[in-house]
């Protein structure tokens, strides 16, 4: 470790905040690949894609991101 520089911190986010945050993110997501004819609207597009993208978000919230 050189002088004067200060060890890396990790600074953690809120997990339910980013699961909401992802939650809504992914059924814009579905709505929009929708909208273009890219994909079919069903209950796996509605309802998994949204969660599994909500517990992505708030697990990058929860890991955090370091910084000096």
């Amino acid at each position: 470790m050189a002088v004067g520089i200060p060890p890396r911190k990790w600074a953690s986010g809120k997990p339910l905040a980013g699961f909401w945050g992802g939650l809504f993110i992914g059924l814009g997501v579905a709505l929009v690949i929708h909208q273009l004819s890219w994909w079919v609207l069903d209950v796996n597009t509605l309802v998994i894609f949204p969660v599994l993208s909500g517990l992505l978000f708030a697990g990058r919230a929860w890991l955090g991101q370091p910084h000096r």
